[in-house]
């Protein structure tokens, strides 16, 4: 696995190689799928906390693609997927059975808890040859991954295969500040701000520009620009604040005591630090009763496809923590269509995989819908969504703006991975599902609803867990949701 690394125009032509593997699958080839679940954005995350780390274990939703007998695995994690967790995902899944496991293979690649898998492997030529004897058991390859960053696009080209994904070159439209420029160029709606902002002195001519051009503004959210989740956005209150001239030397003097962070993840140094090297958005805190999302998939073909829409869950300091979500959204259609014109100007940019595009919809009797931001990766309402697609065999109609089955029953979730119960550390998987099965709110197969858990062996080490509660409407998969909270409290 030694010699130069292959340039630019390379990784181009292994791309192509990925478009035409979906547009002219060739009968009888076989086919292999790296996933590379790495956790490459936001590391303060992976210091300050190492649960994240099963965050790699969402994408287990890609066993559904095993129902295809032609189609081979190998999923690297940080973290062991124990054969519990691993059993119980199979026997969900209608068209996947345990004999299909004879052409999957994990590898777990420990290390330092702040380094990403991704950057892990290309320090381990030894795993490196594991997966390339893994992609020469099949006719083709290529890569699942969390995010494109360029360690995902160095293990493409090391190994030679395509990833779904977009060239990291291109993935900065995922920060704030592009987000906002690319949606001021399509004409769409956002909050007033300013984008592009580094170091305390930008941060404190921003704050003082975007009171003088809202008087009445009490409010401030300062967002670095690479952050996700809610982690890297922090409040500025106004309150008391002195008209001009005297402004400019009040938000100096004040910066720094009323900057209030959103969470306690990143501290106030780091937090600073990080606005002077990668820079933040300012923008008006809009005081909003709504935070809905769509989530989108451009096709190596190019195509756009609007895949769900949600109603975010805020919680936190002002409602910046993303904690949960609804699908279907409320009124969807706006911003369906707001979301889908993104996905053009992304794909003429040459971005592939994922996306999805934030919104807030402000309280009041003329409530007005902005964009907040558009995401680059494979996004935390993703498993959820596949999930009800493997074991439902339906979609999201966006003409609708529901869910269907095949059989044309709508369905709705709760969906969440912010389950904490510390008293249930080291719980083992068996007991867990064994627990929840004698419980009543598991899924079941032929009502198409319940309760799926994800990240099952999080719970021994962290006493984290995800849900996706299914139901005939959004206020009962809520019920449910509300129901495995009661009960996992008696674990431990």
């Amino acid at each position: 696995m030694s010699g130069p690394i292959p340039g630019p125009a390379e990784f181009v032509e292994l791309q192509k190689r990925l478009r035409r593997m979906s547009e002219d699958p060739m009968p009888g080839k076989t086919r292999t799928i790296l996933v590379i679940p790495s956790f490459s954005v936001d590391r303060d995350l992976l210091i300050n906390n190492p649960e994240f780390r099963y965050w790699e274990h969402r994408m287990l939703y890609l066993l559904s693609k095993l129902s295809d007998p032609a189609t081979r695995m190998c999923y690297v994690s940080t973290c062991e997927v124990t054969r519990e967790a691993l059993l119980y995902y199979v026997d969900l899944l209608p068209d996947v059975f345990r004999r299909d496991l004879d052409r999957l293979q994990f590898i777990t690649c420990p290390g330092s808890a702040s380094e990403p898998l991704a950057e892990r492997l290309l320090r381990r030529p030894d795993i490196l040859l594991e997966l390339r004897r893994a992609i020469d058991l099949t006719d083709e390859a290529y890569i699942e991954c969390f995010a494109s960053t360029n360690a995902e696009k160095e293990l493409a080209l090391i190994l030679q295969v395509p990833m779904y994904g977009s060239d990291p070159t291109v993935t900065s439209y995922g920060l704030k500040s592009e987000s906002r420029r690319l949606f001021r160029q399509l004409e769409i709606p956002v909050p007033e701000g300013v984008e592009g902002v580094y170091g305390l002195d930008q941060l404190a001519e921003a704050l003082v520009e975007l009171k003088a051009k809202e008087p009445r503004l009490q409010q401030a959210v300062v967002k670095l620009d690479d952050s996700l989740g809610g982690v890297g956005n922090a409040l500025f209150s106004y309150s008391g604040a002195p008209d001009r001239p005297a402004l400019r030397e009040w938000v100096k003097q004040e910066l720094l005591t009323r900057l209030e962070l959103a969470m306690s993840i990143i501290d106030r140094n780091r937090f600073f630090d990080r606005i002077a090297r990668s820079g933040c958005v300012v923008e008006s805190f809009v005081d909003g009763a709504r935070s809905p999302s769509v989530q989108c998939e451009i096709k190596p073909s190019g195509e756009v496809i609007v895949a769900s829409t949600h109603e975010q869950q805020m919680t936190g300091l002002g409602g910046q923590h993303f904690s949960g979500c609804f699908l279907p959204a409320t009124d969807p259609q706006w911003i369906q269509n707001t979301a889908r014109l993104v996905g053009d100007a992304l794909q003429s940019k040459g971005v592939i995989g994922w996306y999805g595009v934030d919104f807030v919809v402000e309280s009041g009797p003329e409530p007005h819908a902005y964009a907040l931001e558009i995401n680059l990766r494979n996004l935390g309402t993703v498993h959820h969504l596949m999930t009800l697609r493997s074991l439902t065999g339906g979609r999201y109609v966006p003409e609708r703006g529901i869910f269907l089955t095949k059989s044309g029953r709508t369905r709705f979730y709760y969906g969440s991975d912010a389950i904490r119960l510390p008293n249930a550390v080291g719980v083992k998987g068996s007991d867990l599902l064994a627990y929840a099965t004698s419980r009543g709110w598991m899924y079941r197969a032929p009502e198409q609803t319940g309760v799926v858990l994800h990240m099952i062996d999080a719970m021994t080490s962290y006493g984290r867990i995800g849900v996706t509660c299914i139901g005939y409407s959004a206020a009962a998969s809520y019920s449910s949701y509300s129901d495995v909270l009661r009960d996992l409290q008696e674990l431990g």
